[in-house]
């Protein structure tokens, strides 16, 4: 599969390392273009990727076109572009830009889908979240499917709670490294290792995230068999539960999703 990536910055590049690191992407089948020529030759030469000298020679030789910029370069961006779009399945993880905004800069061939793929990626851990646009043919889904399983793993939503879904899977990283950090601390302070403490407590996370996820079981009965009455668990869940971290998390996550659909609204009246 021959795959561009437009934008080496954070999410661009930790998309590209981890596509070659999980083998969907053969590095030779891999073109980068950036702005910023010595980043994307930096990064091309780590992962023996190709460096292109503009967006639209990038796109040329690719099957899916990543759009990888910031939303207010969305547009600009597709128009270096368009000569080289036809046919071509294009991918913008500029979550903020709507879908349709997107399919109304494409030539009439081409096919466009939003995904929101998030930092764990780059260890192959992560997680793409995507929703297909109007044109997109189930062989774009099983491209897509492909495409983020081999960074971890692959989620298709409906075009509507992509933003939702997006904060919840990057946010929320963010979130959970506080926890870790919390947990972690805690280790030192009892005497061990900064170390040894972040490694437990990054295992805990990861364990107990492959248990919600895969178990069946709701999170309370999941909390139900740590936590047994009276036991050490329970009392420290009883200190969470004064302090109102639960809700204080929940409150922060729709904080996110608030401040995300406003500042989507604020863009779609400026286009």
């Amino acid at each position: 599969m021959r795959v561009c990536i437009v934008g080496t910055g954070k999410m661009g590049s930790a998309l590209a390392t981890g596509l070659v690191r999980g083998g969907a992407v053969k590095p030779k089948e891999l073109a980068l273009f950036d702005h910023d020529p010595a980043k994307v030759r930096a990064l091309a030469q780590k992962l023996g990727a190709r460096a292109a000298k503009s967006a639209a020679e990038a796109a040329r030789s690719s099957e899916v076109i990543v759009l990888a910029v910031k939303p207010d370069a969305v547009e600009a961006a597709l128009a270096d572009m368009k000569s080289a779009l036809a046919g071509k399945l294009i991918v913008s993880i500029a979550a903020a830009v709507p879908l349709r905004f997107i399919e109304s800069c494409l030539p009439h061939s081409a096919r466009a889908a939003a995904a929101m793929p998030n930092i764990p990626m780059h260890v192959c851990k992560g997680m793409g979240v995507y929703c297909l646009g109007r044109k997109a043919t189930r062989r774009d889904a099983e491209m897509l499917r492909k495409l983020f399983s081999s960074v971890g793993q692959a989620h298709e939503v409906k075009d509507e709670r992509l933003l939702d879904a997006a904060l919840i899977t990057g946010s929320g990283n963010a979130f959970v490294y506080l926890i870790i950090d919390a947990m972690a601390k805690a280790g030192e302070k009892a005497g061990m290792s900064r170390r040894d403490a972040l490694k437990l407590a990054a295992s805990a996370a990861e364990g107990a995230g492959a248990m919600a996820r895969e178990s069946g079981l709701e999170t309370e009965d999941l909390i139900a068999l740590v936590a047994t009455k009276k036991g050490i668990t329970a009392e420290g869940l009883k200190r969470l539960k004064r302090a109102g971290v639960h809700d204080s998390l929940s409150r922060a996550m729709l904080e996110c999703i608030r401040v995300a659909a406003k500042r989507r609204r604020k863009g779609s009246r400026k286009r």
